[in-house]
């Protein structure tokens, strides 16, 4: 477990994090594994985006909370899923699974 610090500049204003903060302590082959994580968590997003997007025209489906629920969760990701990978992937795939059985409930034709 990384701690703030191990991440974060602590006189830095922007505490974004990038590909070259890992450099601080992992070798260069690490940023790009950083780069790919990146990329495919942005594809998940998307998916998921576009998943919301053609559950609304199910059934019955726009009455859901929780379809309103997993948007605003998508929009927290999109905006701060590198700041914590684990919780940002366990959320995710929670998410996803919430995704098909509204698919699964509303959806089958």
């Amino acid at each position: 477990i990384v701690n703030c610090t191990g991440c974060h500049e602590t006189h830095v204003i922007n505490h974004k994090v990038t590909e070259l903060t890992c450099l601080k302590c992992h070798e260069k082959a690490y940023q790009q594994y950083f780069l790919q994580w990146r990329q495919q968590f942005t594809l998940q997003i998307a998916n998921a985006e576009n998943e919301i997007k053609a559950l609304k025209h199910c059934k019955d489906s726009n009455k859901l909370k929780s379809l309103n629920d997993i948007e605003e969760a998508i929009l927290f990701l999109k905006k701060d899923f590198e700041h914590n990978y684990r919780f940002a992937a366990a959320l995710m795939k929670k998410l996803q699974q919430e995704l098909l059985e509204i698919r699964h409930a509303y959806c089958q034709e």
